[in-house]
């Protein structure tokens, strides 16, 4: 069965050596990743501070995937879709 968001996920799995590539660059403070659509650019963001962004329901998705993505050595990447207003994440392997 097909998500609703399988879509963006699959756009970020296209370029997850990019993704990655980003990621290495600045691992020391264990970033959350996003990949922006339309812009087609990655940005790595300091956890707290792209939390702050986001809703309250939002927030606890955050909290509870990247704790599990640092026990898994893991990386969060968030797929934002301005068009049609969607934002997706999902946790990517570091290699």
């Amino acid at each position: 069965m097909k998500g609703k968001n399988d879509d963006l996920v699959e756009a970020a799995l296209e370029i997850q050596e990019d993704i990655r590539r980003a990621y290495r660059l600045h691992k020391q403070h264990r970033p959350v990743m996003l990949f922006h659509i339309q812009e087609d650019r990655i940005y790595a963001y300091p956890y707290v501070g792209y939390k702050e962004t986001l809703s309250e329901r939002s927030k606890a998705m955050l909290e509870k995937q990247y704790e599990e993505a640092q026990k898994e050595n893991k990386i969060v990447v968030f797929v934002r879709d301005e068009a049609t207003r969607r934002l997706a994440s999902f946790s990517l392997d570091h290699d």
